[in-house]
């Protein structure tokens, strides 16, 4: 599992390959998903450049509340001498799926090590769209990588409402459902644990948004990984003389 808490996308100026005017690239840094980056009618391919201001250490990438299908590519490329981050000296996925699933319209991907640059070119494309490319939110940022103890869990949570008529019958408010994901990490080094468990509390608390991304080496990844808000501010427990846990609540974020 990744863990991730400093989204460097949302501090970044935008260079976006096509945006309409009122729906703009800037949308994709606001924690509601439903505010989208809507590209110009017709044009289901484009790119946004992330200008962070800086060098920065990034190690994935999620793009969320998305209309992607599975056909979906990506390619992310970060670049320190290009504002346009088109060479990708630093690094350079190259075009690939962007492993979207029906019904998830999320994507996520693992830089596989932290790479350091401040322009980041970020492309979509997706021929089999009906319209125009739409994303709700994007993530750019560091990772801390744990291991995640048997006894996870994830869940959907439904916020309909059901009322019973006095004949019996239910009436029912349809809401929107989103997932929780339960989930304990340990470590055997305290260090470890006070410099990223402990920071996320007082860093992000219940208000700012964290990235769980699970890669078990399947299709599952946009089943399984979250971008929400941790929804309990649990205790960090030290249970043995080098065993160190944290218990964690994540509530996806729409």
């Amino acid at each position: 599992m990744r863990l991730a808490w400093i989204n460097r996308f949302d501090g970044a100026t935008l260079s976006p390959g096509s945006e309409i005017a009122s729906l703009p690239a800037s949308n994709a840094q606001h924690a509601h998903l439903v505010k989208k980056w809507h590209t110009a009618t017709g044009v289901k391919s484009s790119h946004v450049v992330a200008d962070l201001g800086a060098q920065y250490p990034i190690d994935v990438l999620a793009v969320v509340g998305t209309n992607l299908t599975p056909t979906a590519t990506l390619r992310l490329r970060g670049s320190n001498s290009d504002a346009t981050g088109a060479t990708g000296e630093i690094y350079d996925s190259t075009l690939i799926s962007a492993g979207v699933i029906a019904d998830y319209p999320a994507m996520y991907h693992d830089l596989g090590g932290a790479q350091t640059a401040r322009y980041w070119r970020i492309e979509l494309a997706d021929a089999a769209l009906a319209d125009n490319l739409q994303v709700g939110r994007m993530f750019l940022g560091p990772a801390w990588t744990v291991d995640r103890e048997l006894g996870w869990d994830i869940s959907w949570l439904d916020g309909s409402q059901v009322e019973q008529a006095r004949g019996g019958q239910a009436w029912i408010d349809e809401g929107p459902r989103r997932r929780l994901l339960r989930f304990h990490i340990n470590s055997t080094t305290r260090a470890e644990m006070l410099d990223n468990a402990f920071e996320i509390a007082r860093r992000n608390g219940l208000a700012e948004q964290v990235l769980a991304l699970i890669d078990d080496g399947d299709a599952y990844v946009p089943h399984l990984s979250v971008l929400g808000y941790v929804q309990e501010m649990t205790p960090l427990v030290q249970e043995g003389a080098r065993i160190y846990r944290q218990r964690y609540h994540l509530e996806e974020a729409l």
